[in-house]
């Protein structure tokens, strides 16, 4: 095969049985690779209301068909099971060097299920594969797990996806790292890996991922990285600042979720911005496996306890235990980001059960009874430090913490359900979705629970809603409005499955801008790559057909149209400041845009659950009966 390796690794931690199987092309064909094969997978081999923390439950990390060639921003992996903080489908992505060097190994995908008698790591060595004794490794940190795997096999340069103390604890909302900074952090894949006693998988290949068409791949993927590489917004914004200049480009808009998205405007937002970033603390930027953009960065910083020397910082974990917790000492900031990277925790949902939590306090609903005799007060970064080091080890309100956002507001009860910033049982990206009608459908709407990653893209925010005709061939409301905007998210959805299975980072495709990576030239890249004669419609067509198998398992698990609501808060209060200042959505009108939604969709528009003319189209009708891989 080309492009892809050809092969699939299972791992039995039960049985301790290591298999390699050969990738089924049509699959590989239909569902490209990556994320979209490991839905697919997952759907077959994940049994309906299981316990994602048993043994029954099944881990697939993929890398698609152009991770490892020199397709431009290439280096995502995914890595796919039943989320303990959801219930529904958990999916993470990650950027760096792992999904390469899987591929480097001969492997597209590694399935992983059962558990452990004790802690282990499987050991990935191209044809050599087993499981090792990770007893040592247990109670260990990433960055520590990280460096121990390396100095043990004497090479610095082998890939490590592992987990901290909070994955070992089963925080709910646990993270998978790789490259020591590089979170698959959504859906808690992190306490599925503790609950199998699985502490890493490290990889080393010495393979080379071969393309069909060498000199049609390097032509277009030229084309494709001088569209990148060339542009203003990546030259002077992306490539120097990386995500954080979104801190004060969402600020200005109203976009930036305040204090549990009390409001969408941050007074003290100068204070953590972009530049500040840059000038005080950045060393200097890098970038992931075949990446032109280089948006991350190595950072140093001295707080009044400590000296931290470590990469990123991405705007969300920025904002997570920023903003959203009304805090502006950056110090602080880097301190708490570079604790959730040690010990494995998502920031997203790390920031969001802390801001939930002190607005509970705020509004009496929690007591210094119930939170160890903490004051929890906004701004106070000494008290977040003290609230993640709690979380992790799971001790004393930590272990009411590490459940997460929904189970802590099920708990309080009464009006703490307002103002939990989740859907799906995932908390919101830190985005107060106001006024922006297209990109509140896409939260709504994703497979994985609140995501601005899985569709929306950049027309309603840090894009121009004209651009937005060059992408879809249509014009768009402006945010406010609600014309086109279920088309747009359709598209983009699509698009965005299609690309993330590839191996791309959205960043490099028009989920940013309409010069980007577009479906006609993902297309190009992916015929030249694999040999296989891939049209843009046919990439939309696989990219639709992977969105549809993640929402048949989600609807297996009891999830649907019910399930796709926004958080009451953007639909009860209005914005109480900022440029979007008195925005709230009408729900009956967005009822009726999910309606629409599901409607163009091809799904019920009562339950949401897709039709069988629908899957049939596809080619999903024999889904359940479907072979294992």
């Amino acid at each position: 095969m080309f492009g892809w390796a050809g092969s699939i690794l299972r791992v039995d931690l039960t049985t301790e049985r290591v298999s390699k199987h050969s990738l089924p092309k049509e699959l590989a064909v239909s569902f490209i690779g990556g994320r979209g094969l490991n839905s697919r997978i997952i759907y077959e081999e994940v049994a309906p209301k299981i316990d994602p923390l048993s043994p029954d439950n099944v881990v697939v990390i993929g890398a698609g068909p152009l991770c490892g060639t020199i397709a431009p921003s290439s280096g995502r992996v995914t890595v796919t099971f039943k989320s303990p903080q959801t219930g529904i489908l958990g999916d993470a992505n990650a950027g760096g060097h792992f999904a390469p060097e899987l591929k480097f190994a001969g492997y597209d995908h590694i399935i992983i299920r059962g558990r452990a008698e004790k802690p282990v790591y499987i050991w990935v060595d191209d044809d050599h594969v087993e499981i090792r004794d990770a007893k040592d490794l247990w109670g260990r940190d990433v960055r520590e797990t990280t460096q121990i795997i390396r100095e043990d096999m004497g090479d610095e340069h082998i890939q490590v996806m592992c987990i901290g103390q909070a994955g070992e604890n089963l925080v709910k909302f646990a993270a998978l790292v790789c490259n020591s900074t590089r979170a698959a952090a959504r859906c808690g894949g992190g306490a599925v890996w503790g609950s199998k006693n699985l502490k890493a998988v490290a990889v080393r290949g010495t393979k080379s991922v071969k393309v069909a068409d060498p000199e049609r791949f390097m032509e277009v993927v030229d084309r494709a990285r001088e569209g990148i590489v060339n542009h203003p917004f990546i030259k002077q914004v992306v490539s120097v600042y990386g995500t954080t200049f979104l801190t004060l480009s969402n600020n200005s808009i109203g976009r930036l979720l305040t204090r549990n998205s009390q409001q969408g405007f941050f007074e003290e937002a100068f204070k953590i911005s972009g530049d500040v970033f840059l000038k005080k603390y950045v060393v200097k930027s890098k970038g992931c496996f075949s990446c032109p953009i280089h948006c991350s960065h190595y950072f140093i910083a001295r707080t009044r306890d400590s000296l931290i020397a470590s990469e990123g910082v991405e705007f969300e974990a920025l904002s997570s235990f920023g903003a959203r917790c009304g805090n502006s000492d950056f110090e602080t900031i880097l301190k708490a980001v570079d604790l959730a990277n040690r010990y494995g925790l998502d920031a997203i949902s790390c920031g969001g059960v802390i801001a939930f939590a002190i607005e509970c306090f705020e509004k009496g609903l929690l007591t210094e009874g119930d939170t160890d005799g903490i004051k929890l007060r906004w701004g106070d970064g000494e008290t977040i430090i003290q609230l993640i080091h709690k979380i992790a080890f799971r001790q004393g309100f930590g272990d009411v913490l590490a459940e997460g956002t929904r189970t802590l507001a099920e708990k309080i009860g009464g009006e703490a359900k307002k103002f939990a910033m989740c859907i799906k049982g995932l908390d919101v990206n830190n985005g107060d979705y106001r006024g922006f009608v297209g990109r509140a459908l896409c939260q709504v709407t994703s497979t994985r629970g609140a995501c601005h990653l899985r569709g929306g893209g950049a027309y309603e925010t840090h894009g121009k809603p004209e651009m937005a005709e060059k992408v879809f061939g249509f014009k768009i409301g402006a945010p406010p409005e609600y014309h086109m905007k279920a088309e747009a998210a359709i598209w983009m959805e699509n698009f965005v499955a299609a690309a993330a299975s590839a191996g791309l980072c959205v960043f490099a495709t028009q989920w940013w801008r309409p010069e980007f990576v577009s479906p006609e030239i993902l297309a190009e890249m992916l015929s030249s790559a694999t040999g296989i004669k891939y049209s843009a419609n046919k990439v939309m067509e696989a990219g639709e057909r992977i969105f549809n198998v993640e929402k048949l398992f989600n609807v297996r698990e009891g999830c649907t149209s019910k399930d796709d609501a926004l958080p009451r808060r953007w639909i009860e209060e209005p914005q109480p400041t900022g440029p979007t200042k008195g925005e709230k959505f009408d729900e009956e009108k967005f009822k009726n845009l999910l309606r629409r939604y599901y409607r163009l969709r091809g799904w019920d528009e009562d339950t949401s659950i897709p039709k069988p003319e629908t899957l049939k189209r596809l080619e999903l009708e024999d889904l359940p009966k479907a072979a294992r891989c």
